[in-house]
């Protein structure tokens, strides 16, 4: 049975989520294993397999079903099977090498990623270990990815990245008809199919065989930075709240239509600005005014906090970040416009408040406070002691991919609650009333920049899609962060 081919981001989840009979197996003593492998083709070098055909992979004992859409073969003098989909444009390597332990697996996986040349995966995350099955995440090199080893009693073991790429390798991939395929090239990062132990960096991974699978992802893209973005459609949705339902500053509601635009799905995380700072040498992020605050000494923080949002930066900061990431902040109604989708949704979610989907004061006091002056008194008794206790330099962040509950329908993390959050705009209380129709930028001059999402120490009044609040441009706190935004 193969695998159904849905849109690019279902088909990483359906090959991440194979048994026996999807996708990849290791051959064995069940009867099951036996004839499928009996039904498989020899990959011979030179020829192309067609979407449905059972192909095996050499001495390695397994056997892989070309998912429909796609195409498989070896291009001449290889040992190397090619998977390309020219349709939804994904690129795959399979090679096989040989004995190594379930340990020596997971430590790989745990490590930096050389793939090819100078092309790096860093690990987004631990390790997962489901029984025989080790899972985890990647960026790098302009794409996101992810790794599935499957690791049975005879030690064999498969591996897969899965990715988002470039825009160029994913025109030059929807552009191939025949072997031998050209080199893939990601700017000064080449990877050669023809030669695939010169891609291969670490000599440890002589024991599993290894497919590199890169796809691109529905309405997903990866920005300069590696970071995974989300397209906002072009078109209408509803700003600000009603008399009434909200601040006077997020009146009057009107529908208000914005050109389509990519948003980082995460927020601006520690390891990302940490290559930022590397690269350019820009001052570190520091507290205006409590040096209790600081979690940097110099580029270095602690590892722990590297998939935790950046803070301590400031509107120029999140500006110059953003600008040397190829990107720029995004407006204070395209921010909305992600937040709320065109129905406009009161939390990033839905309409429905849970304090489990986002990281403000709810979620850590295990209750919901009848206004925001509750919410500051807990935290000055009981959220004092929990902040002591489980606080890092007195912050409660969390890692940019926890709460997956509460993220937006488009997949967007983060926009209620862990960080405020810096957008383009000066601040206006009056601007909604005078704003244009049609992508409004905001006011000309002004005192405060905006910051929207409210932060973990916030109650939920702050954390609806429609709270505004502002800041001078050069305060730097605890509760502040940022994402990029970009032209598609």
């Amino acid at each position: 049975m193969s695998p159904r081919f849905l849109p690019a981001s279902v088909v990483v989840f359906v090959i991440l989520s194979c048994d026996a009979t999807l996708g990849v197996q290791s051959a064995g003593p069940q009867p099951r294993d036996s004839i499928q492998l009996s039904n498989a083709v020899e990959a011979q070098a030179g020829e192309e397999y067609g979407a449905g055909t059972r192909i095996r992979v050499g001495a390695a004992g397994v056997s892989f079903v070309v998912p429909q859409g796609w195409l498989g073969g070896m291009p001449p003098d290889s040992q190397v099977l090619i998977l390309g989909s020219p349709s939804t444009p994904g690129f795959g390597m399979v090679f096989f090498l040989s004995d190594v332990s379930a340990e020596d697996i997971q430590a790989h996986m745990s490590a930096v990623q050389p793939i090819a040349h100078d092309l790096i995966f860093e690990p987004a995350g631990p390790v997962r270990k489901t029984g025989g099955r080790l899972e985890a995440a990647y960026t790098g090199g302009g794409m996101i990815g992810r790794a599935l080893a499957l690791v049975g009693p005879s030690r064999n073991g498969v591996l897969y990245f899965l990715g988002s790429l470039p825009d160029e390798v994913a025109r030059w991939i929807g552009s191939w008809k025949s072997w031998p395929l050209p080199r893939c090239s990601m700017g000064r990062e080449r990877l050669n199919p023809r030669r695939p132990n010169r891609n291969m960096a670490s000599p440890m991974l002589t024991g599993l065989l290894l497919a590199v699978v890169v796809t691109i992802q529905a309405g997903e893209f990866v920005g300069p930075d590696g970071a995974p973005m989300v397209l906002i459609a072009e078109g209408p949705f509803i700003r600000g709240s009603a008399a009434g339902q909200g601040d006077p500053d997020e009146e009057p509601q009107r529908t208000i239509t914005l050109n389509a635009f990519y948003i980082d799905k995460y927020e601006v995380t520690n390891r990302r600005y940490q290559a930022f700072l590397r690269a350019t040498r820009h001052r570190i992020p520091e507290h205006c005014c409590d040096p209790s605050y600081n979690v940097w000494t110099g580029p270095e923080i602690d590892p722990v906090l590297l998939d935790h949002p950046v803070v301590n930066v400031d509107w120029f900061d999140a500006e110059a970040y953003c600008k040397w990431a190829g990107k720029r902040l995004p407006t204070e109604a395209e921010w909305e416009k992600a937040a709320r989708g065109p129905g406009g949704r009161i939390y990033p979610w839905g309409n429905e408040w849970d304090p489990r989907r986002a990281n403000g004061t709810s979620y850590w006091a295990g209750q919901d406070f009848a206004s925001p002056d509750e919410a500051k008194a807990w935290w000055a008794d009981a959220g004092a002691e929990l902040l002591a206790e489980k606080g890092v330099n007195g912050m409660l962040t969390l890692p940019v991919t926890a709460l997956e509950s509460g993220a937006t329908p488009d997949g967007l993390m983060h926009l209620a609650g862990n960080l405020w959050e810096w957008v383009a705009d000066w601040y206006d209380p009056q601007y909604y009333a005078a704003a244009p129709e049609h992508d409004p930028q905001g006011p000309e001059t002004g005192e405060y920049k905006v910051l929207r999402g409210g932060s973990w120490l916030n109650h939920r009044h702050l954390l609806r899609t429609t709270a505004r609040d502002g800041s001078r441009p050069t305060m730097r706190n605890h509760g502040t962060g940022f994402r990029c935004a970009k032209n598609p």
